[in-house]
């Protein structure tokens, strides 16, 4: 399994189970905030991955960082509200799907809750958003090189 599996499965979980679309969910990609609608999510590979030994297979984790972003319009209170429930849209979707709707190797999935939510700037005067760190276990096997 590579990274990339692991992206488009959490994209359609995202997509399928918390009432996003391919028009504003998407991986890597900014642009989508000039085209999205009222609300995005952008994920994105966190540089983080580690390996280690248990019951003589590897384990990955990925670190994959989950942008929720929303318009801005509005009272600051009424955003950050669409904001929150997004995010636990979301999160609540991951929490609910702990094996990304049994994509093959996953152990688990999940929010990091050491890392608090992150919130991020304003883009353009129009976005605001948060972001989310998911960490995915996967088994790997050990003879397979990246």
């Amino acid at each position: 399994m590579s990274y990339a599996l692991i992206e488009t499965a959490l994209l359609v979980v995202i997509r399928k189970h918390a009432d996003f679309t391919t028009a504003n969910a998407v991986a890597n990609d900014y642009r989508i905030l000039a085209k999205a609608p009222a609300r995005a999510v952008i994920i994105r590979k966190d540089d983080a991955l580690t390996k280690e030994e248990t019951f003589g297979l590897l384990v990955r984790t990925w670190q994959i960082d989950v942008e929720v972003w929303v318009k801005y319009s509005g009272e600051l209170s009424d955003v950050q509200a669409k904001l929150d429930t997004e995010r636990a849209k979301v999160t609540g979707v991951i929490a609910q799907y702990p094996f990304l709707d049994d994509c093959a190797g996953v152990i688990t999935a999940g929010v990091d809750y050491t890392v608090p939510p992150e919130p991020l700037k304003v883009e353009n005067g129009a976005w605001v958003g948060q972001r989310v760190k998911i960490k995915v276990d996967e088994t790997v096997d050990p003879d397979r090189q990246e």
